[in-house]
Parts: C-alpha cells; structure tokens; sequence
C-alpha cells in the first residue's frame, strides 16, 4: 500500500510530524509514503507567509523527512509539495506554457 498524500505541520490544516505519520503508516502496513505539504503561490505573493513555505521552512521541512527517512529504513518516504495555483495567476504571466 502507499499514501501519496500526506500533509504534516508544515501545513496550516495539519498537525503532525512527519515520524508521527510514519508510525501510523507501519501500523497500517503502508510501504510507501510522500509528504505533499503545502505551498501557496498566492500566499506567498501576498506576504501571508504563515499560509506557505518559507525557505527557511522548505530548509525544515526537508531536514525533518531526512530524518524520517533514516529512523524509518523500511518506508519508502518521498519529498513532495502541493502546488496551490489559484486562477488570477494564469494571467500574470505563471502559465505562460499552456
């Protein structure tokens, strides 16, 4: 089984580190895990950064699933982000590929 989809409390709608969240998953006998937290461009834009990734909290974020990593030998953990794009960038020249 894998989990694709996880936040942790890099995002504002979770609580939970990333070692909790792999402790649940051995339980349930998940192999393979990628942690997706959040990050809002429009936030980010907009100085909200209590709504998004810093660098500082990228630099975290990354350092904490590292760590997960090697505590936890039998997952197969991954490092995502969930990109939140929200419609008023599509003309402010962010999709200029589509």
């Amino acid at each position: 089984m894998f989990n694709y989809h996880c936040h942790i409390n890099y995002s504002i709608d979770v609580q939970g580190s990333a070692e909790d969240y792999c402790k649940e998953a051995l339980k349930q006998g998940i192999k393979y895990l990628c942690f997706t937290t959040h990050f809002n461009m429009k936030e980010l834009e907009q100085g909200n950064l209590d709504f998004t990734l810093t660098n500082e909290k990228l630099k975290n974020y990354i350092e904490e699933i590292n760590k997960a990593k090697k505590k936890f030998p039998k997952l197969d953990i991954r490092i995502g982000l969930e990109v939140g794009l929200h419609h008023e960038f599509l003309f402010e020249g962010y999709l200029n590929a589509l």
